[in-house]
């Protein structure tokens, strides 16, 4: 298959797996993954994949992502050079959609600056955080973005509306920028410390997980209602439910993505049946053509 630019070469993969780049270790092969670094790049194959009729996907840190096991039809892009920089301007920041959650905090950290201390821990990119407006306990991205830069907009404010609960702009991002907010360096670390304390106390330390499964409904944790109906620390194959915190699931070696979606569903049906209460995935689930799992 001819690539769209001589210069991708050494960063285009044909039939490449998924589980490689992804936390959960699960998916088929991709028919193609690229790693673009500039927005001419990006471009260059956004119309290519166009060209050929495929479906378009953007993956970043494969944190909170779930691909079939018969991986995916189209175009997988991943954002690297450009996208993954930090400029620190006079009242705000501009991220790249690409870059690391915990990269970006070290960096604003060194200059005293506090916006994203509250994503302290969050694996993932900055792009990620905005799609799915990631947070913690101590705050969302949402509580800081100001303007983003998108394929279909370009740069255009964020409304009010587009961002909830897990759930943040739909579009192709970019470039972000958030407000700018100082704090004394012994005070960030003091609150990383916090942090570090409690997601040490709560969350399993295993690499095979992708954070919480399920959103939590209104007035309620998925984990307690899971934990609940007795699902904490059991199996389905080579899928578990940590023993720790039972909103993570853990996969071992010889897992699935159809395992994972099974257990997925007996805990959904168990939790509606015993607790009148229906779970929603917080996952992205992708099937092979490209479309968003979101039931």
């Amino acid at each position: 298959m001819n690539i769209p630019l001589e210069c991708l070469r050494s960063r285009w993969w044909e039939l490449e797996s998924l589980a490689s780049w992804t936390t959960l270790k699960l998916g088929g092969e991709a028919k193609v993954l690229c790693r673009v670094e500039n927005e001419d790049e990006f471009f260059e194959v956004i119309n290519w994949a166009d060209h050929h009729e495929l479906p378009l996907l953007m993956l970043g840190g494969g944190s909170n992502i779930l691909f079939s096991d018969q991986g995916f039809k189209g175009v997988v892009v991943v954002l690297g050079g450009e996208f993954m920089k930090t400029e620190i301007l006079h009242g705000e920041i501009l991220l790249g959609s690409g870059l690391n959650i915990s990269s970006a905090i070290s960096l604003l950290t060194e200059h005293e600056i506090s916006s994203l201390a509250g994503l302290y821990g969050m694996p993932g990119t900055i792009g990620g955080a905005v799609v799915m407006n990631g947070g913690t306990k101590w705050g969302t991205i949402s509580d800081h973005l100001v303007r983003v830069k998108t394929y279909e907009s370009g740069w255009r404010k964020v409304k009010t509306e587009e961002m909830d609960y897990r759930r943040g702009i739909s579009e192709i991002l970019l470039k972000v920028l958030i407000n700018r907010e100082d704090l004394p360096r012994d005070q960030i670390e003091s609150l990383f410390a916090e942090i570090r304390k409690y997601r040490d106390d709560h969350f399993p330390k295993a690499n095979r997980t992708a954070g919480s499964v399920f959103k939590n409904p209104t007035g309620a944790y998925a984990g307690e209602l899971i934990e609940r109906c007795g699902w904490k620390g059991k199996t389905y194959q080579h899928v578990k439910v940590s023993d720790k915190h039972a909103n993570f699931f853990i996969t071992e070696p010889g897992a699935s993505t159809q395992q994972f979606l099974t257990l997925m569903e007996q805990v959904k049906q168990d939790v509606e049946k015993k607790c009148s209460i229906e779970l929603e995935p917080e996952l992205r689930i992708y099937d092979y053509e490209g479309n968003l799992i979101e039931g």
